[in-house]
């Protein structure tokens, strides 16, 4: 009775997950983060529904079905991963390197395809017979590997939002109230469920060497995760459109407390210029505000209220202006190279937004400035 009650429970989870991904995914204002929870729930439902399979006996009737939920269990971290980045920055922003981090499930996908080709029986085979982490399936031999993996890497995604989570404790962003709790403990009870997993895995695979307890880890975790899924259900429901609100509460209570009275501006000055003529990290072309505030120690809108009252200019001008001076040296120093290669060694992304900054500052454009400096020469 108990195993049909969690086989229900289990089901019913990975059902109602699937079912939250798709009403995310309808809203009218969707964001970033929207896209995120979708594929989060997403891949939480699948493997949700494969532990009920699993529970149920309904995967030894269709073994086709088999591993199935692997690359799903890796998905979900780094979705879960970007989701607390934009709940807990304002300035993060998706760009070509965080698709670095979709890549192991392609490699996963490959990995696995020769066991996805494989006949039932042979599939069959691997779901009868426990494999621990010091074993060997005859049938697909990689299996363990595979899932040692994406437990390591997940855990390593675990670690970084800790990290993150430490550090913003440190920095007094909490005390402050430049970030919201609640932001960083929906994501911080996401990876508990899955670090208790994990470790589950690992006993059983690694110490027990049991299929009946990690049958009983599969059930417990499950029972947990439906638990979890029906309170971000009526989450949604209490709060209609509550990532926007959590992102729109955030950014009033870091309006209202980001003063630059709470610290020493003199000094903040002083390592801002180092930064910049010392080690020139104007150059990066993916430096942003949030990035050099956090080399400041303070926040991305008191580094915002300090250029603005104290040097009277906005962050891109504040960089430009100094990409602009030091691509002059390059222009004069070095006749041959190309405005191009300037550019770029200065930190734009583009040399259009390189001339449209250049004339701005210098009213001509850099070949332009270069001729002149000749003739003067």
């Amino acid at each position: 009775m108990l195993t049909e009650i969690i086989k229900f429970f289990t089901l019913f989870g990975g059902c109602l997950s699937l079912a939250m991904a798709t009403a995310h995914l309808v809203e009218r204002k969707r964001t970033d983060a929207h896209f995120l929870i979708f594929g989060f729930l997403c891949s939480l439902g699948i493997w949700q529904i494969y532990h009920g399979f699993m529970i149920s006996g309904f995967l030894f009737i269709h073994p086709h079905l088999a591993l199935v939920h692997v690359p799903f269990l890796y998905l979900s971290a780094p979705f879960l991963y970007f989701y607390y980045q934009i709940l807990t920055r304002d300035n993060f922003r998706f760009r070509r390197s965080s698709l670095c981090h979709f890549i192991p499930v392609i490699i996963i996908l490959i990995v696995l395809a020769p066991f996805y080709i494989k006949s039932g029986d042979e599939k069959l085979e691997l779901l009868q017979t426990f494999v621990g982490l010091r074993g060997q399936s005859k049938v697909f031999p990689p299996y363990p590997y595979i899932v040692l993996s994406i437990v390591t890497i997940i855990c390593g995604y675990a670690f970084a939002v800790g990290r993150d989570a430490v550090r913003i404790y440190r920095k007094k962003m909490l005390i402050e109230r430049t970030t919201t709790l609640y932001s960083i403990m929906i994501v911080a009870f996401n990876f508990a469920m899955i670090i208790i997993y994990i470790t589950g895995f690992l006993v059983v695979k690694l110490v027990l060497q049991s299929g009946t307890y990690y049958l009983v880890i599969i059930k417990t975790i499950s029972a947990i995760m439906t638990c979890e899924i029906y309170i971000i259900l009526l989450l949604k429901w209490r709060y209609p459109g509550y990532i926007r609100h959590i992102k729109e509460e955030a950014l009033k209570i870091r309006y209202s407390t980001s003063r630059i009275d709470r610290i020493d501006v003199e000094s903040v000055l002083e390592r801002l210029t180092y930064l910049m003529e010392n080690e020139k990290v104007f150059c990066d072309e993916e430096i942003t505000l949030g990035k050099l505030a956090d080399e400041l120690d303070i926040t991305p809108y008191q580094l915002s209220q300090i250029l603005n009252e104290r040097l009277n200019k906005n962050f891109n001008t504040f960089i430009n202006e100094y990409r602009i001076r030091e691509s002059e040296n390059y222009l004069l120093e070095d006749h041959k190279r190309s405005v191009l290669s300037v550019s770029y060694a200065v930190g734009f992304n583009t040399v259009t937004s390189f001339y449209n900054a250049f004339y701005k500052f210098h009213g001509m454009t850099p070949a332009q400035f270069r001729d002149k400096s000749r003739k003067h020469a």
